[in-house]
């Protein structure tokens, strides 16, 4: 089920993301892969983190109760699957949260500090963003985007791609001249693009 989440204005006018497209090849299928080497219970996080994000966004609503009921057993089953333990997968289900609130509350900065605390998918998809020796470059990319104004950054999806929050169009191409001068000093051309939000979903064309 779609769930629209309450955007207050200023969210929709300053959210600026700063993204660049490496020419770099990652097989989205490899990446999947390098998810499910790992022994977290990815299902049953993505379970109740959309659980949790989804009692959150439906505010009052009678369908409330139902997502609180959802939520506790997806946490029965995360627990289970995790045996309680592993403090990443939580902090997983806690980024998600902290980012479904800091959007509902406008607070820009929060937004780019959850979005870094996904360490599972990162930690495991930052070694296919590297240059033609095989060396990362998500992180020098990363620490160029914060030193040039970006609150936090992360991968988009599978990558290559990677965007960093930001609070104007300015700061935006701030950041994304930053990240680009990394992988072009590392011989990787890329695309740099800056984007705002679209809250429409989807829609027909013409």
């Amino acid at each position: 089920q779609l769930i629209p989440l309450p955007l207050p204005a200023s969210v929709r006018e300053n959210l600026h993301l700063a993204i660049i497209r490496p020419y770099i090849q990652v097989n989205t299928l490899e990446a999947r892969e390098a998810l499910k080497q790992g022994q977290e219970p990815i299902r049953e996080m993505v379970e109740y983190a959309g659980a949790v994000t989804a009692e959150l966004a439906c505010g009052k609503s009678p369908q409330c109760e139902r997502y609180k009921e959802i939520k506790a057993q997806a946490a029965e089953g995360l627990s289970k699957a995790s045996g309680g333990k592993d403090a990443a997968v939580w902090k997983y289900i806690e980024g998600a949260e902290r980012l479904v609130r800091a959007l509902m509350q406008g607070d820009l900065e929060e937004v780019g500090r959850a979005v870094e605390q996904d360490e599972i998918r990162t930690s495991k998809r930052a070694p296919f963003i590297r240059d033609g020796s095989g060396k990362s470059l998500y992180m020098p990319v990363v620490n160029a985007a914060h030193e040039s104004g970006a609150y936090g950054c992360s991968i988009c999806g599978s990558g290559p791609s990677i965007f960093g929050i930001t609070d104007s169009e300015e700061k935006a191409f701030a950041v994304t001249d930053a990240m680009s001068e990394v992988m072009n000093r590392a011989g990787v051309e890329c695309q740099a693009f800056v984007s705002t939000i679209d809250d429409r979903g989807s829609y027909a064309l013409g």
